[in-house]
């Protein structure tokens, strides 16, 4: 074949202008008829070259004209596209078959199905992404969504392989107003957008989702379904906490060891915790609780505190091997009259215990031996830190720290360290976090907030003899902090015309119980100020007023925005 028939191409509604001339493989014919066209050309291009040469004006014009005659009249069959001869050139039918394979390829534009209706409610960005996929050729069915405390999960069901990828090229950024998530569901691409008026999991909630089962279980989070995430290891579990700045990362801390203490009795359970910063294991709060051991603040007192965990699991392996068992939990069941309680030390911020830059030596021996050493006999690390770099984390340590709760990171590689894939970089902070145990697959979840409330329920149980928390537990330094920072002087109390709360005015009973429950639930602080203060303006005295009973509010409840 000579070429392609374009006139029959456009007959049929192709559009040619897209392919390049190397997809459709200009060439001259070179068959027998063609050789004659050939041999005018050349004698066109003599006469020219040779009229170039006379003197005299009229001869050279003459010849010059006889030459474009010749060369215009062969130039049509020069040019001709011969569609019913085949190739010659393996190489062009390559070409024309991968022509072929797009144009069937091609989506039919009067064929074109319409885009589907959605249901009433359905979030905007579920509007803008089926909107961009179709102006791509994709139709994908919308199979609803799902709203939890900080997202809402979009569902969409594509057609083929060719839709999904095309879901894939959306800039989701721009459409959902943020960094979403996309993960695969039963089929469905789910994309996790996140809530405009997000809420936190409270901690009541929680608490009573907690399972009270094997010593040493303890609960991480609240699922994007609403369910449990908890530990379901049934020896001891080291773990990994790592997240930026404003991840969340400390009331993470405080949520494991509280939930963990709320589970397990004390002689079942025993604290140590290692805070250099002392600010997320205060002595003066965490000393109330019965189940705490030890609380150290330096490093050569957590380096003996290494040493003399290392002491400990060598005296209970002596027992569990005089009892032929393999670990502590085994030999809890076989002798329960002499269980030995399951034992946790909590390290916050690694990143404090460097030297010259890197991990201080000495302290990175005893950590590495004994997160290598000590879990078959019941004793777990849980360590904390901002970047798990090696000059922060060793390779060594952080291989032996195999669950991992990876909160907001800064970048992709990070993300990678923390949970070994990427999407820790695009979380919301706040306790927004994937959680991946035993090197499973990573599941979302939320941190409760409310970190002081549960270990205050956790106090009131076991110093109550173990019964269950029926009500809300009465915290008096964080009430009368309270009552104080909010100016709590009914006789003084005018509410605001239009129903909103005059910040500038002491509150009355019932708006401090308004501006409470709006904490609780989860409201931003510019949520409270806009919608129960009604203040709009920021500048104002009214404003920053607002903003200072808030403030108050959340630090007395144990919140954070």
């Amino acid at each position: 074949m000579g070429g392609i028939d374009f006139a029959c191409w456009g007959a049929a509604g192709v559009d040619v202008s897209r392919f390049s001339k190397h997809q459709i493989g200009w060439h001259f014919p070179t068959t027998p008829d063609a050789v004659q066209v050939w041999a005018l050309l050349a004698v066109a291009a003599v006469l020219l070259a040779g009229g170039a040469r006379l003197e005299r004006g009229v001869a050279r014009y003459a010849s010059a004209v006889l030459s474009l005659t010749l060369g215009l009249a062969a130039l049509p069959s020069v040019l001709r596209i011969e569609a019913e001869r085949p190739f010659h050139c393996a190489r062009r039918q390559a070409q024309l078959e991968g022509i072929r394979k797009v144009l069937l390829a091609s989506p039919v534009p009067q064929n074109e199905p319409a885009i589907a209706a959605l249901p009433p409610g359905a979030p905007p960005a579920a509007h803008a992404i089926i909107q961009a996929a179709a102006d791509l050729g994709a139709f994908p069915g919308y199979a609803g969504h799902e709203q939890s405390h900080a997202l809402i999960r979009l569902k969409f069901a594509p057609q083929s392989a060719t839709e999904d990828a095309k879901l894939s090229r959306l800039p989701l950024k721009r459409l959902c107003g943020g960094e979403p998530s996309v993960v695969e569901e039963g089929g469905l691409v789910v994309i996790e957008v996140a809530r405009p008026d997000r809420q936190f999991p409270h901690w009541r909630d929680y608490l009573s989702r907690l399972d009270q089962g094997e010593p040493g279980a303890f609960g991480v989070g609240i699922d994007p379904r609403g369910g449990l995430v908890q530990s379901t290891s049934q020896a001891a579990v080291h773990l990994l906490v790592a997240g930026a700045t404003n991840s969340g990362k400390s009331v993470a801390m405080q949520s494991i060891a509280a939930s963990l203490a709320y589970c397990t009795s004390p002689d079942m359970l025993r604290l140590y915790f290692c805070d250099p910063k002392r600010v997320t294991f205060r002595a003066a709060t965490w000393e109330k609780l019965p189940h705490t051991e030890q609380i150290v603040t330096s490093r050569e007192e957590a380096i003996g505190l290494l040493s003399g965990l290392m002491a400990i699991a060598q005296e209970r392996y002596a027992l569990i091997e005089q009892a032929g068992l393999e670990n502590l939990y085994e030999y809890n069941q076989l002798s329960s009259e002499q269980s030995l309680p399951v034992m946790a030390a909590f390290f916050e911020e690694i990143a404090m215990f460097q030297k010259d830059g890197k991990l201080d030596p000495r302290f990175a021996q005893i950590l590495e031996k004994c997160a290598a050493y000590v879990r078959a006999a019941g004793i777990m690390l849980v360590c904390s830190t901002q970047k798990p770099v090696d000059s922060i984390l060793p390779t060594k340590v952080r291989a032996n720290l195999p669950s991992r709760l990876g909160l907001r990171a800064s970048n992709r590689r990070e993300s990678k360290l923390i949970v070994e894939e990427d999407g820790c970089e695009k979380l919301l902070g706040k306790g927004d976090g994937l959680w991946s145990e035993e090197g499973g697959e990573p599941r979302r979840l939320q941190v409760p907030d409310g970190a002081k409330w549960l270990l205050d329920a956790a106090v009131q149980r076991w110093r109550s003899g173990g019964e269950l928390v029926a009500q809300e537990p009465v915290a008096t330094d964080s009430a009368n902090r309270l009552n104080r920072l909010l100016s709590l002087d009914c006789s003084q109390a005018q509410p605001a015309v239009d129903g909103t709360i005059d910040p500038t005015q002491s509150l009355t009973a019932e708006q401090r119980g308004r501006l409470v429950e709006a904490v609780r639930a989860g409201w931003s602080q510019n949520q409270i100020v806009k919608e129960l203060f009604g203040c709009n303006s920021k500048g104002t005295k009214r404003y920053f007023a607002a903003v200072q009973k808030v403030k108050a509010a959340q630090a007395a409840l144990g919140r954070h925005d």
